[in-house]
């Protein structure tokens, strides 16, 4: 039996040629030679070690965020598609597989991360390499194992192809939106904002006077649990919550199939929450709290005091203030998530190598959401209107992302029972926002 895997032509417009050992190009077609179809056991384990590889890839690299979610949606995007073709089921991507296929998932899907991170990260090739072959090695040499490391291949080539020039890889903190191809968003601008309050309205002296009392580095007013909240937040929004995404596949059980989707979602969500946010950023052009707080003036924020001394507890680079970037993607996670696993999935324990020793335990993803927000705000690296709208923005963009991401067909993730009232949820049920969320400290 053949295999058709034909590029979706809806991202960028022109079809990839797919080619790699063991598939017969024709076309624009490939074709994987017929083998005897045999049931993959991997499930979670596999692909959170390939997330976690990545993860600590982007980091060595000292990737920009919105590089390092970039990286990340290729990798996983890439391995969806390589089991959903292995598999015959699920919901790819970008490759649609037209008949029946036949391969060894696990291996299609350490081929695709293994090729995408290696052509991403040329300069990590000696531990990526030395990761692939552990798994390689464990798996039988037999014809199904070959072709599914080919199909693994060929999904890598193509997403890599499709993101070929897509401008989200710039070196730099700010992004151009002209430049910028989302992945599932039909433009940048999509969601795009209402503008931040004005210098002279209420709001922004609110946030004023909370950063510039609570977020300074020797602020008397911040609790000791406060400030280990910052530290614990200093990290990239991609670290984090693929961390949670991990614990959830690992502590759900999830298929191959159902871990490879959930991390999909999340980092397409995820990269197209910092498209979102970056391009929103240079049209308002808002001022990070340290420097509107070394430069206020009596026009810039009415009856509040310059104080040129003053420094953040968290420092960030330059970039957008409105809408933050940080909390747009916390935003479209949170969305995604809860949409797939309900409000409460149950105990979420996170960490950060920024703060080694601080730990904090959640059951919901909107206080994961709604801490990150204060987190911001706490360190003195961001207004809190800024982070309350990266948020409902990010809401937005996961939301989109979870009806148009994915080819049509059905989810394969399991259906989710409240844990009130023991009812099934819909999916459309499980995501009931609270419009924008304001906390004091």
């Amino acid at each position: 039996m053949s295999t058709q895997m034909i590029l979706n032509r809806r991202r960028f417009g022109g079809l990839v040629i797919l080619g790699c050992a063991g598939l017969v190009v024709s076309n624009g077609v490939a074709e994987a030679q017929p083998t005897d179809r045999a049931t993959d056991a991997a499930g979670p384990l596999l692909a959170s070690r390939w997330n976690q590889l990545a993860l600590r890839t982007t980091a060595a690299a000292a990737t920009s965020p919105a590089g390092e979610a970039r990286t990340l949606a290729i990798v996983h995007t890439a391995m969806l598609d390589a089991v959903v073709a292995a598999e015959n089921g699920g919901r790819p991507y970008s490759l649609r597989v037209g008949r029946p296929s036949s391969g060894s998932s696990t291996a299609a899907a350490t081929a695709a991360a293994h090729h995408t991170l290696r052509a991403l990260h040329p300069g990590q090739r000696k531990q990526l390499d030395a990761a692939y072959s552990v798994d390689r090695d464990r798996l039988p040499a037999d014809p199904y194992t070959r072709d599914g490391l080919a199909i693994g291949h060929a999904s890598a080539a193509a997403i890599l192809a499709l993101r070929t020039g897509d401008g989200i890889a710039a070196p730099t903190t700010m992004l151009r939106s002209i430049s910028i191809t989302p992945f599932v968003l039909g433009a940048a601008d999509q969601f795009r904002p209402e503008p931040p309050p004005e210098l002279d309205s209420r709001t922004y002296a609110e946030d004023y006077d909370e950063v510039r009392s609570i977020g300074g580095m020797d602020s008397g007013r911040r609790s000791r649990a406060q400030t280990d909240t910052a530290r614990l937040w200093g990290g990239t929004a991609p670290q984090h919550w693929n961390r949670i995404v991990q614990q959830l596949a690992i502590n759900r059980h999830l298929s191959l199939v159902q871990s490879a989707e959930t991390f999909a979602l999340v980092n397409l969500a995820g990269v197209d929450a910092f498209v979102a946010a970056e391009d929103a950023g240079p049209i308002y052009a808002r001022l990070q709290p340290v420097a509107a707080i070394h430069a206020a003036t009596a026009g810039v924020a009415p009856a509040r005091p310059t104080d040129p001394g003053w420094s953040p507890l968290i420092t960030v680079s330059p970039g957008p203030e409105y809408p933050t970037p940080d909390t747009t993607y916390a935003g479209a996670a949170e969305a995604v998530l809860i949409t797939l696993f309900g409000p409460r999935p149950g105990r979420l324990t996170l960490t950060s190598d920024a703060a080694p020793g601080i730990v904090r335990e959640h059951i919901e993803f909107q206080s994961v959401a709604t801490e990150m927000i204060d987190a911001q705000v706490w360190g003195g690296a961001h207004w809190r209107s800024s982070c309350v709208a990266g948020r409902n923005l990010g809401n937005r963009v996961g939301r989109h992302v979870l009806e148009h991401g994915l080819q049509a067909g059905p989810s394969t993730l399991p259906p989710v029972r409240d844990p009130v009232s023991g009812r099934l949820l819909d999916r459309l049920d499980r995501w009931a926002p609270r419009g924008p969320v304001i906390t004091t400290p």
